[in-house]
């Protein structure tokens, strides 16, 4: 932060200033993906502190941490603009509304089991990827 204060002609104090107002500008690394539990007034009072409660223990972090595999960053923010859908969360830029705990960890572990197959890592216990069950109905159908 100091070299892009200098870089800029202005003092740290500034610098920081500006790079803590704004959200989009992070002091830490990020993970890949990041998942906001909406706590605004209609999601707050349809049970987003238990979902987000249940999110936390899912995942081992609180908000503004990163899970360990730096696939997650999990938020809390006052509003994500979808109260017809209370509670929300968000991971990414797609919203899940109408949860639980229950359905709010279903979608979390389901995201993760997805981008980790993708990342040809697997997705846990029992889990196929769909490139590898097309290859076995290619060879089943032969």
């Amino acid at each position: 932060m100091a070299r892009v204060a200098e870089a800029a002609g202005e003092p740290l104090s500034k610098a920081l200033g500006v790079a803590t107002f704004y959200s989009q500008f992070r002091l830490k690394p990020h993970g890949k993906n990041t998942i906001r539990c909406c706590h605004g007034t209609a999601c707050h009072v349809s049970g987003a502190p238990l979902i987000t409660q249940e999110i936390e223990r899912y995942l081992g972090v609180k908000p503004g941490e990163n899970t360990d595999d730096m696939l997650f960053t999990l938020e809390e923010v006052h509003c994500v603009g979808a109260c017809g859908m209370a509670p929300v969360v968000m991971i990414n830029d797609r919203a899940h509304g109408k949860l639980t705990p229950e359905k709010g960890v279903q979608v979390v572990r389901e995201f993760r089991e997805a981008e980790l197959a993708a990342a040809g890592n697997g997705g846990g216990e029992g889990h196929v990827c769909a490139c590898a069950a097309a290859a076995e109905a290619e060879e089943a159908a032969e």
